[in-house]
This record gives C-alpha cells, sequence and structure tokens, in this order.
C-alpha cells in the first residue's frame, strides 16, 4: 500500500512532502523525519504548484494544530482546501489520507481508514458478529496514537492541549476513536457526520471501547454535529455515541443541524458552532501585547511575614 502525507501550515508556507511507505504502520515513524514543528518554517514562494491548498496568513503564528480525517473514498487534498476556507488563526493544518489506497479498485484517487470493503470489492455488512471493521479501526487507532506521541516529542514539540482532531464520516469515527484512546488531554475532537459502528452494539466490543478510554481523554472537549437528515448514518445512531462519549469523556457538545443530509460543514450554523468551539479551546497568543514594552511580567513570590 502506498501513503502519502501533506501538511499544510495555516500562517507559513510549507512545501507538500510526500512519502511512499509499502508498510501501513511504518507510516507514522516518518514523521519524525517530516519535522512537524512548531512554528513551521518554508522558503516556498507563492507561485508554488502547492498554493492553490496553502494559504499564508500575516500574523505568522502557528500555536495550535488541526489534523483532518476525510471520509470514506475520499483524499487529503479536498480536506486541504477546507482547511483554507476555515481560515483558523495561528493554526497550522495536518491533512492526512486514509492508511488503506482503494486508489486501483475505485479506478481514482480514494482512500479508507480502515476495512470498509469484503475481499470482493463489496461493502461488508455491518453486524454486531462481524468484527472485521471494529478490529481494523482499532488497528489505525493505535497508528494515529503513534504519530500523536511523535508530535509531541522534542523534535515537534506540539503540546497536546493544542492538538485538534477533525474528521467527516468516517474520518469522524476515526477521530473519536484516537481522542477517546489518547494517552494526554487533546485541544479537542470534531466529529462530522459520523456515529460509533454498529459493531459497538455487542457488549463485548463496546468494552474494548471503554478499555481504550483513558483518565486524560475524560478532559478531551468532543463536538458532534449531525444533519437531520442523514440517510447514511441516522441521527439516532449520533445521539447514541454522543451518550456513550458522555461517560467516556464527559466533555461531548451535541448539535443536530436541520435540512442537512450526510455531508461535510454545510451551513452557516454549523460552522459557526465548528469554530466557537475552537475558539474555546484553543491557544492564542496577543502579539501586540507581547511586543509592549511598557508591560512588566508580575512573577508569584511567597509573602514575608
Amino acid at each position: 500500500v502506498t501513503h502519502s502525507v501533506s501538511i499544510i501550515p495555516h500562517a507559513n508556507l510549507l512545501p507538500t512532502t510526500t512519502l511512499p511507505v509499502s508498510v501501513i504502520p511504518l507510516i507514522f515513524s516518518f514523521f519524525f523525519f517530516l519535522r512537524i514543528r512548531r512554528p513551521p518554517r518554508s522558503t516556498l514562494s507563492s507561485s508554488s504548484a502547492a498554493s492553490d491548498v496553502y494559504k499564508r496568513q500575516p500574523d505568522g503564528l502557528d500555536s495550535n494544530l488541526l489534523i483532518l480525517f476525510h471520509g470514506f473514498g475520499d483524499t487529503k487534498a479536498n480536506f486541504g482546501k477546507l482547511a483554507v476556507q476555515m481560515s483558523v488563526p495561528q493554526t497550522a493544518f495536518l491533512c492526512l489520507d486514509g492508511v488503506q489506497d482503494l486508489s486501483g479498485l475505485m479506478g481514482e484517487p480514494c482512500f479508507s481508514w480502515w476495512d470498509m470493503l469484503d475481499e470482493d470489492g463489496t461493502f461488508i455488512t455491518p453486524d454486531p458478529k462481524d468484527d472485521r471493521r471494529w478490529r481494523s479501526l482499532l488497528q489505525t487507532t493505535h497508528h494515529i496514537l503513534e504519530l500523536l506521541t511523535l508530535l509531541q516529542q522534542s523534535d515537534c514539540s506540539w503540546p497536546p492541549d493544542r492538538i485538534f482532531l477533525l474528521g467527516f464520516s468516517q474520518g469522524a469515527i476515526t477521530a473519536v476513536s484516537a481522542g477517546v484512546a489518547s494517552s494526554t488531554r487533546l485541544g479537542g475532537v470534531i466529529a462530522i457526520s459520523g456515529s460509533l459502528l454498529p459493531e459497538a452494539a455487542d457488549p463485548r466490543l463496546l468494552h474494548e471501547l471503554e478499555a481504550l478510554s483513558t483518565p486524560a481523554a475524560k478532559h478531551t472537549p468532543i463536538l458532534v454535529t449531525h444533519g437531520e437528515d442523514d440517510q447514511e448514518m441516522s441521527c439516532e445512531q449520533a445521539a447514541d455515541m454522543v451518550q456513550k462519549l458522555g461517560a467516556l469523556t464527559g466533555k461531548t457538545t451535541w448539535l443536530k443541524v436541520e435540512g442537512k443530509g450526510h455531508q461535510m460543514i454545510s451551513s452557516k450554523e454549523e460552522m459557526e458552532a465548528v469554530l466557537k468551539f475552537l475558539d474555546e479551546n484553543m491557544y492564542l497568543r496577543n502579539p501586540k501585547l507581547e511586543q509592549m514594552t511598557d508591560i512588566v511580567r508580575v512573577h508569584n513570590v511567597e509573602s514575608v511575614d
């Protein structure tokens, strides 16, 4: 399987980094060599072929990292465009392709985060007694946890509470799974049009999800948005996920979007909810205040009687 990664900085322009990897589990180990730093640096000119994906910001600050997970059959390229449209301040973006390359089967670039197809190319029928999709999701979750660990190490230096995950549909399920299983509190997780796998109806499998949850994950805020007219994953399924996440994280916000089907952010109301969630949980610097010379830093000192 060939896998590629694009690093999309919000404030500073970086060239696209593409790494072919023949063994899926090794993909995340290459992030160490990708040098995802805070803030990213680059001298790539605006005339680059990548300029339609990247956008420079005048503040030059990248205090947060937003990792985006596309839906089944999509690619990182489309989410790169979404990242630019969102225009989140002081935020670098990292868009990934799913770990399974289905391009040869589908006839066009497309990826999946975990097993969705049978050996004959037909979709696996959701069944609590068939745990193939669930096992594949857990395997991908462990790979993402490796990535999150590497991003927090000294060479990358991203504080975990400044790392945010945003996913759509299959990518939403993947992001939530990683957020719940993270060993550290993340900045937040945003799930658009996602739900728990129907396989989670099996108490044995649901227990595995609960076992993945860590004390730190209980402090990671999660936003779930879902269309009331979604025919792929019903509102009832999404509401069930919110209920179960509430027991695992205790910080889950739920937004049901009227008139929306199974699609990405599609209304002003939904976009405002996403940006409000980010604004409430992101770390933002104040450059103007930092540059003021008449500001004196005050340190706490013990009183002397």
